[in-house]
C-alpha cells in the first residue's frame, strides 16, 4: 500500500515536471520566434533614393539656324562635398539669335566616367531642370518626362537685343514622389550660375 502511494506520488510529480518543461519549451520557442522576427525587421535593407553625384556639366547651345555652338562647362572634380572650387566657363551668345540647348551630366569621381544623363532621362519623373535668367534671354524647356511634365535636358534659348554681361542659373531638382512641374519642391542635385556675354 505504501509502495503504491509512493509510486503514485512519483508519477504525479513527474507529470507536473513534464508539464512545467512543456510550458518552458513553449515559452522558449515563442521568445525565439519573436526574436527572429525582430532581427529580420531590423536587418531589412533600407532603400534610399539618393541624389546623383555630378562632377561635370556640359551645356551645348547651338544656333537654331546653324552655326558654331557655344559650350558652357562646369567642373567640380570632388563633387559638392569636396573642397576643390568648381570651374565655370563664360559663354558668349549673339543677340537676336535662338539657340537649342542640350545638357550632358557626368560623374568623373570614380575609376571610369559615368553618364548621369542616362539616369536623369530614365528617372525623368523624379527630376526637373530649372532655368533662371537675369538678362534678355528667354529659356523654354522642350522635353518632357513620362508623365508629361517638363524635364529640361533640352531647351530653347531666345536671346534678345540687349547687349552686355548677364547670368543664367541652372538648377537640377531631385523630386521623387513630389514632382509637380514647379521648382519649389524636392532637393537640389546641382546648382550652377553660368556667366553670359551677349554681343
Amino acid at each position: 500500500m505504501h509502495t503504491n502511494n509512493y509510486n503514485l506520488f512519483n508519477i504525479t510529480k513527474m507529470m507536473k515536471t513534464i508539464k512545467t518543461m512543456k510550458n518552458l519549451l513553449g515559452l522558449l520557442i515563442l521568445t525565439g520566434v519573436l526574436f527572429l522576427q525582430s532581427c529580420s525587421k531590423d536587418d531589412d535593407p533600407i532603400f534610399e533614393d539618393e541624389e546623383e553625384l555630378i562632377t561635370d556639366v556640359i551645356l551645348t547651345l547651338t544656333p537654331a539656324a546653324g552655326g558654331t555652338p557655344t559650350i558652357l562647362l562646369f567642373n567640380d572634380p570632388d563633387g559638392e562635398i569636396g573642397s576643390v572650387i568648381p570651374t565655370i566657363t563664360r559663354g558668349t551668345l549673339q543677340s537676336g539669335i535662338t539657340y537649342t540647348g542640350d545638357v550632358v551630366l557626368l560623374n568623373n569621381a570614380g575609376e571610369s566616367t559615368e553618364d548621369v544623363t542616362v539616369e536623369i532621362k530614365t528617372e525623368g519623373e523624379e527630376h526637373l531642370f530649372c532655368y533662371t535668367t537675369a538678362g534678355d534671354i528667354t529659356i523654354d524647356i522642350t522635353d518632357k518626362d513620362a508623365g508629361g511634365l517638363n524635364l529640361g535636358l533640352l531647351t530653347s534659348w531666345a536671346v534678345g537685343s540687349t547687349i552686355g554681361n548677364t547670368e543664367v542659373q541652372v538648377v537640377l531638382k531631385h523630386q521623387p514622389g513630389v514632382k509637380d512641374g514647379s521648382c519649389d519642391v524636392g532637393d537640389t542635385d546641382i546648382e550652377i550660375v553660368f556667366p553670359i556675354t551677349i554681343e
